[in-house]
């Protein structure tokens, strides 16, 4: 057998066993193994792999070299398309023989398969390499000899294990680690519970484990993380808390890489469909099999992301310790304060009370001091006292209503609560939807961070959109209300019912009325808090899907509120609820809408009817600022194009956007193209003569262009000219800003307008997905937006065409499109549109009829 057939035969040999190894990991992962085991098969698998290659060179060459494994699979913790990370080790004079082999060798992994990621180096070029590169000495840390005699990898070890660093070698690395970490949570949204995650490099996910233990064995000198429970560093709770949450990750990074061919690590929402049937779960009466997967992974992260906070704030108390002369003072319950932290004292004295682990959270509060990791650690361990009868007793609603009635910190307490278990622990019904994700693209959050985020909003809302000034208003009724409990409450309950099967808001309000009786809290203000949630949803409804002009629409909503505290709460309520939602759902167009509502009904429950003079006074104010911008030469003019802007969108625009408009529509058509970066979309306005079909070839024009339209509105002027304003993106979700591809745009559309083309759009191409499809069509005639027009609500999957289709239907049917409102939510679009007949009249019964099928036809996904 000559050498060429020889390596031939290798290669095949390889192949096979690489190919052997996936379908190994398939098998161990669909049979139910743990995560540990699937791992360890893996790396070991790796090994046989590796050293059958290696083997194929001369012993002469391979005894100069110690090939030694680095990062993760220096940690045997390989998932089936991990990088094959290694460092080869060679004498400072290396045979050119044994160089040779090396590159060989390396060319013969990638040959068969492997994914490997490699290095040359001496022990002396190593040294230098790590001081210059944090993550190679990171790599570094958890090593392990693969092949060769030892000898080079031992000198490595003797300098660069942790066990060698002296103390200032360990700050720095810990400093570097924790920076890292901090940052890495950043860039990936800082939160754990996104709902298409990153189970890698998330927060909360397997990097963060890793981080922890690296901190762990970089500063008490230990080689495996295990060893830092007989030192005491950490509990054997603490510890399999993180090992079996780490357990199921891998499970899951395994399944990403088998369903992808390929590393793969976020869980988009079409590999979770896929995992949740691989790893048997199945539907019941209230949650579909991907929640139900979805809440154990985010249960499991949400461990990891809780203890590596607490234990990321352990090492920086470790690294920058208190001063030793720093101010310290007994406080009640076994506490000391020591400079600006609450620490315990008398862990036996705080431990026999568990009253205590609610008091620890308002003596933080008034004190303005933080929690130490210690302390928050004995709290987590402790969290389950708080079950049962205890929860109960009457001192605990005492503290827990005070906590809520604070002026400052409520957000920073209760989601340190959270973190802790014991908010979950007080509140049951919280600690149900814990984790609980939805199969969705609209809810970026799982339930209790958008429940915990939308707290967090109630204290900053004059922060939200830089001071906004309908924001600053917002906040100054925040700082009014004579109970903020209620609504603090009330935010607490609006979703607490998600997945329970049912009206979330109605199966809510009732937990939201027993958990104010369990607290003490009037009858009446229990009454009110159950209402808030109840109709936590009817104000955004409201505003975003009737006239608000209309006098009838202003009246009914009046006598549903009844009064102006209900107002207010409500309001405040829905800012957050929508805000919290994720990036993005708080459009300018829905906070001025809300704005409007709120306005509106404030003044029909102070006089009895809507006082329109308000409603002017505030239009003439607007109009009279933005004349005050123009220059003086210019005032005479602005001043007569404002009379063709309708009173709603004299209420939406700023003074600013009054003038542009105004400049704008000194030409008869035309289009305008604005960069709206911090918004996250990019604004294109678009004037000219209104016509039968005139939105539906705007729409088919943008569509051509690969633009994807995340809300429209349709404004009509008072010259027989119509003003369409639609808010796009590109197709990465990311505001459109390449001059040339403008240009593009604005070139399509000017000529929809100048040549009154008839576009159509070809959604031939269209590829639903699995969120797409399982959407529900909805068509039906929504209830009296106006009294002169008919509202039509179409609730569809979102893709290419679907406005210019939907709004094609109107002309070619021979109606007349009066207004739309066009909005989407992640997968789903919900487009209202405004209809009359050609005479300006409602459509009748048959026509309504009519035209509902013709939407629902063209709404409908081509499969």
């Amino acid at each position: 057998m000559d050498v060429k057939t020889s390596e031939q035969e290798l290669k095949f040999a390889l192949k096979k066993r690489r190919n052997q190894v996936l379908a190994g990991a398939e098998k161990r992962l669909d049979g139910r193994n743990d995560g540990r085991t699937i791992v360890k098969y893996i790396s070991a698998s790796v090994d046989e792999i590796l050293s059958l290659g290696w083997d194929y060179f001369s012993e002469e060459n391979r005894s100069q070299v110690d090939v030694v494994g680095v990062g993760g699979y220096g940690r045997a913790e390989l998932c089936p398309f991990s990088d094959w990370d290694i460092l080869f080790l060679v004498p400072d004079r290396c045979d050119s023989s044994a160089l040779e082999s090396i590159s060989k060798f390396t060319q013969l992994i990638w040959d068969v398969g492997g994914n490997l990621g490699h290095s040359v180096r001496t022990v002396s070029e190593a040294k230098k390499f790590f001081n210059q590169d944090h993550h190679a000495r990171t790599a570094f840390l958890e090593s392990r000899l693969i092949m060769g005699k030892g000898v080079l990898y031992h000198r490595l070890c003797s300098s660069e294990s942790a066990s060698s660093w002296d103390k200032s070698r360990r700050s720095e690395f810990c400093r570097d680690k924790i920076e890292e970490c901090l940052d890495r949570h950043q860039k990936l949204g800082n939160t754990a519970f996104c709902m298409e995650p990153d189970c890698k490099n998330g927060k909360g996910a397997l990097r963060d484990v890793s981080t922890i233990f690296w901190l762990s064995m970089a500063w008490y000198k230990v080689p495996a993380a295990r060893q830092l429970i007989d030192d005491g560093v950490v509990s054997n709770e603490e510890f399999s808390a993180f090992v079996k949450a780490r357990d199921f990750l891998w499970r899951v990074r395994t399944g990403l890489h088998l369903i992808a061919g390929r590393e793969s690590d976020r869980l988009i929402f079409q590999y979770q469909l896929e995992l949740a049937k691989r790893f048997r779960y199945r539907d019941n009466a209230k949650n579909g099999a991907v929640e139900r997967f979805l809440k154990k992974y985010f249960l499991n992260v949400r461990t990891i992301a809780d203890l590596s906070d607490i234990f990321l704030l352990h090492f920086k108390e470790l690294i920058d310790p208190p001063k030793s002369f720093v101010r310290q003072r007994a406080s009640r319950y076994g506490l000391i304060v020591r400079g600006g932290t609450i620490e315990v004292a008398d862990e036996l004295e705080f431990s026999s009370d568990p009253l205590n682990l609610l008091r620890i959270f308002k003596e933080a509060q008034d004190s303005g001091c933080g929690l130490g990791s210690r302390i928050l650690r004995i709290v987590r361990k402790n969290a389950k006292l708080l079950a049962g009868p205890f929860r109960l007793k009457k001192e605990a609603s005492v503290v827990f209503l005070d906590i809520l009635r604070s002026p400052e910190g409520v957000p920073k307490i209760l989601r340190q609560m959270h973190e802790t278990g014991v908010l979950g622990q007080f509140c049951p019904d919280f600690r149900r939807i814990t984790g609980h994700g939805q199969f969705d693209r609209y809810h970026h959050y799982t339930v209790d961070a958008h429940t915990i985020a939308a707290v967090s909003y109630l204290r900053e809302l004059s922060l939200i959109y830089n001071g906004n000034p309908s924001m600053v208003f917002a906040a100054s009724l925040m700082k009014s209300l004579d109970r903020p409990e209620l609504l603090y409450i009330a935010v607490i309950y609006h979703d607490i019912a998600k997945g329970m099967g049912g009206d979330h808001s109605e199966i809510g309000a009732t937990l939201a009325k027993k958990f104010c009786a369990r607290l003490g809290i009037s009858l009446h203000d229990a009454d009110f808090v159950a209402w808030l949630v109840l109709h936590h949803l009817r104000l955004s409804k409201t505003a975003q899907h009737y006239n608000l002009s209309d006098l009838s629409v202003i009246e009914e909503f009046s006598r549903f509120v009844g009064d102006r505290q209900h107002l207010i709460y409500l309001f405040l309520l829905t800012l957050v609820d929508v805000y919290a939602v994720g990036p993005g759902t708080l459009t300018d167009w829905k906070l001025h809408l809300f704005v409007q509502l709120f306005h509106a009904t404030d003044d029909f429950l102070r006089t009895g009817r809507m006082d329109v003079s308000n409603q002017l006074d505030r239009i003439t104010s607007r109009k009279n600022a933005a004349l005050l911008l123009a220059p003086p030469i210019e005032r005479s003019l602005i001043e007569k194009r404002m009379v063709i802007l309708s009173d709603t969108l004299s209420l939406h625009l700023s003074p600013e956007s009054i003038l542009s408009v105004c400049r704008l529509l000194e030409e008869q058509f035309g289009v305008d193209i604005k960069l709206e970066e911090e918004k996250g979309y990019t604004r294109v306005l678009a004037w000219g003569l209104d016509r039968k079909g005139l939105l539906a070839s705007l729409a088919a024009g943008l569509a051509r262009s690969n633009v994807k339209i995340i809300s429209a509105y349709v404004h009509t002027l008072r010259d027989g000219r119509v003003l369409d304003e639609f808010h796009v993106t590109d197709n990465q979700d990311t505001p459109i800003s390449e001059n040339s591809y403008l240009q593009r745009i604005r070139a399509i559309l000017i000529a929809v307008l100048r040549d009154k083309e008839k576009l159509k759009v070809d959604d031939s191409g269209v590829v639903p997905d699995v969120l797409m499809k399982s959407l529900p069509v909805s068509v039906r005639r929504h209830p009296s937006a106006a009294r002169d027009v008919t509202a039509i609500e179409v609730v569809a999957a979102d893709r290419k065409g679907l406005l210019a289709s939907l709004s094609g239907v109107v002309a070619d049917l021979g109606f007349v499109l009066r207004g739309a409102n066009i909005r989407t939510f992640g997968e789903k679009a919900v487009d209202v549109f405004f209809i009359t007949d050609d005479e300006s009249r409602k459509l009748n019964r048959q026509d309504t009829l009519r035209l509902v099928r013709a939407l629902e036809k063209v709404a409908q996904l081509t499969i």
